[in-house]
């Protein structure tokens, strides 16, 4: 069976199947298992254990949740936005990998222990794929452009002739409902090849494949926000598209989200957002 490293009397006073913090019970109680920790283990077809999928989150209540974070969002930013018309167009995998005990990862709250986006990661997306969409990929170009600059920021070597960090802001993306955690599988064909140091292992088929199991999100929906204090929400031009930055912005996070993806795995489908 597989064992806890923790000291004995917390073993004596704390249940890990009552655990209902999510971050917690994965992270703070990992089961070691075969010498490696997992959270996941089948034999011939039968799950031996799951700690994963069927996590209840009873303990939150997400509408409550998501109307104190708005409400919080127009305290900081009387000019904002909340996107909800998205769904997860298939599976996300956030913070794959992250460092972790485990062979793989995902972001969770600290606190409140659900999968969450964090603000960055969102920032980063939109900003990368303004930078593909509308200056071939090219940061040096976006540079040049003024209205780049004060969307995302910009080193001293811009247009505006010093370091200047950005007017948007984005928050975290927080889920709106109960999130939907479902196991997923990667399958490297070629570990002695990879793990080879002396370079004479070929990457031949006829290496046993080793399954690495990961955390992904589906079905769930989140929530989106960004915001702009009004003094620095000037007007600008990208491309063909203009309007304000806070326009702009709510724009690109969208075009971002559908088409580009956020997260680990998009190139083969993860990731993705669609309009309801």
């Amino acid at each position: 069976m597989p064992r806890l490293f923790l000291p004995q009397d917390t073993l004596n006073v704390i249940d890990r199947n009552q655990i209902d913090n999510f971050h917690l019970k994965l992270n703070k109680f990992p089961r070691f298992d075969n010498e490696k920790f997992s959270f996941y283990k089948t034999e011939k077809g039968k799950t031996i254990y799951n700690d994963v999928e069927g996590f209840s989150f009873n303990n939150l209540n997400f509408d409550k949740l998501a109307n104190n974070i708005l409400s919080s969002s127009k305290l900081l930013f009387p000019n904002f936005n909340h996107i909800e018309n998205l769904d997860i167009d298939w599976r996300i995998a956030i913070g794959l990998g992250t460092e972790s005990v485990y062979e793989t990862s995902i972001s969770l709250h600290p606190i409140y222990g659900f999968p969450y986006i964090p603000g960055q990661a969102v920032k980063g997306i939109t900003r990368s794929w303004v930078i593909q969409e509308y200056f071939n990929s090219n940061e040096k170009d976006a540079y040049k452009n003024s209205t780049f600059c004060h969307l995302f920021g910009c080193p001293k070597e811009s247009i505006l002739g010093k370091e200047f960090q950005g007017s948007l802001v984005f928050f975290d993306a927080y889920p709106i409902e109960k999130p939907n955690l479902k196991i997923d599988v990667m399958n490297p064909h070629y570990s002695p090849y990879y793990s080879d140091n002396s370079n004479t292992k070929p990457p031949a088929d006829y290496y046993n494949p080793v399954p690495i199991f990961f955390i992904t999100v589906e079905n769930t929906k989140y929530q989106f926000i960004i915001g702009i204090n009004f003094k620095h929400n000037l007007n600008g031009q990208i491309g063909e598209i203009s309007g304000s930055l806070f326009e702009l912005g709510t724009k690109f996070l969208i075009d971002a989200l559908t088409q580009k993806g956020i997260g680990a795995k998009t190139a083969t489908g993860y990731g993705y957002f669609k309009k309801r």
